[in-house]
């Protein structure tokens, strides 16, 4: 990785903020308070937990989405033969169950009674059992990263798969902090409190599915999951670039977790007409919107209310891959400039410039040439703070090095 061997040294000055002359877009659409009923996720056979994500549409003219999780519902999943299995409220709209023992040779049905006395039921679900993923591969071609995942059923039963996959990656602040403000005084960082090295994770959002049905063997190659860019002009959150460099999610270590499941040809159909009618629309020769496919859930108290979701059953099966820096690049790539300087904040404004942490963060003390205490090196954290480029400094308990 890059390193400083030099430090310009300056006196900070005021921030100024550039004023913006972009002016926002209102669309004219519809207001309805629908407060649909959302449900999200996968009843998983084994020792793997399952999670239901219950949640609310929202409208359109909402300044901004955040997801409005259904709380004090009670949910279970029930068997042909009335067995009971209840998932357990942790907060947020979601609920699990650590681990489920379902018949292969049963059906299943998911319940979910709104804290409003609203009762909704699925269909009945088989369990599938899901095939182990042969490999998770890459491919790069100087800008772009390609992902790709490979699997087969030998018992040529599966043919309908979908995945998810959860990218983390490893990156650095451009300097290391030895200092930390707290509670108006200065003091040493722990290691504990080590702010240079970060890890950051982001879920995928896109719908993945495949089928081998056309074919004559249940195999699946190289199915594309992921195309990402190697470069970037945005870096770290929000913050524009000076000069474009490489992205933050490739500069130490960068990880990928697949997972796959089995589904049934009716979840496939849902998947892909909810693909279409998302994904694929927007441009000049785009298809038009099919007609909707309902999911698979249903509200018992009121039939005609609509429910977003499509509940699956099966196993999971997962595999990870680790890409490092120097599997990419021979030598050391060119990061991003994003403004990161060094300023020195002398004795008598430490405390002012200290007490306003989105202003700047200690980097260590300095001295002038008869060794006497002159000042803080400090600067913008998000040049020194790795927290402050969206990730945590916990080191994932699965990372390599």
């Amino acid at each position: 990785m890059r390193t400083n061997n030099y430090r310009n040294i300056f006196l900070l000055l005021p921030l100024i903020n550039g004023l913006s002359c972009r002016q926002p877009y209102f669309p004219s659409v519809a207001k309805s308070n629908l407060n649909y009923l959302v449900v999200d996720g996968t009843i998983l056979n084994g020792a793997d937990t399952t999670t239901i994500t219950l949640s609310r549409t929202q409208n359109l003219t909402d300044s901004s989405y955040v997801l409005t999780g259904e709380t004090g519902a009670q949910v279970s999943v029930i068997g042909e033969n009335a067995e009971t299995y209840p998932l357990i409220e942790t907060g947020n709209g979601n609920y699990i169950a650590p681990q489920l023992n379902l018949n292969y040779n049963e059906t299943y049905q998911l319940k979910i009674i709104r804290s409003n006395g609203n009762v909704y039921l699925s269909d009945s679900i088989p369990v599938k059992q899901t095939p182990p993923i042969d490999s998770v591969s890459w491919k790069d071609d100087s800008a772009l990263m390609h992902f790709f995942v490979t699997t087969h059923d030998p018992s040529n039963n599966t043919r309908y798969y979908r995945w998810n996959y959860t990218e983390t990656w490893q990156y650095q602040s451009t300097y290391f902090s030895k200092l930390i403000y707290q509670n108006g005084t200065l003091r040493e960082r722990t290691p504990a409190e080590n702010v240079y090295n970060c890890w950051s994770s982001a879920n995928s959002t896109a719908i993945l599915t495949g089928t081998s049905d056309a074919l004559s063997q249940d195999i699946i190659y190289e199915q594309p999951i992921l195309d990402d860019s190697l470069f970037t002009f945005l870096y770290p959150v929000n913050h524009q670039l000076i000069l474009p460099g490489l992205s933050q999610k490739f500069t130490i270590e960068y990880s990928i977790l697949v997972n796959q499941y089995a589904i049934t040809e009716a979840a496939y159909a849902f998947w892909q007409n909810l693909k279409l009618n998302t994904e694929g629309l927007g441009g000049l020769f785009s298809p038009e919107p099919s007609s909707q496919i309902p999911g698979n859930i249903h509200c018992v108290t009121n039939p005609k209310q609509p429910v977003i979701g499509y509940i699956t059953a099966s196993t999971l099966q997962q595999k990870r891959i680790f890409i490092n820096h120097y599997d990419l690049f021979l030598g050391t790539a060119t990061l991003p400039e994003i403004g990161c300087v060094e300023g020195l904040i002398i004795p008598d404004s430490i405390n002012y410039y200290f007490s306003y942490p989105t202003l700047y963060t200690p980097i260590d003390s300095a001295f002038n040439m008869a060794g006497f205490f002159i000042g803080i090196i400090a600067a913008q954290p998000y040049c020194v703070d790795c927290e402050a480029n969206g990730g945590i400094n916990i080191k994932p308990p699965y990372w390599p090095n």
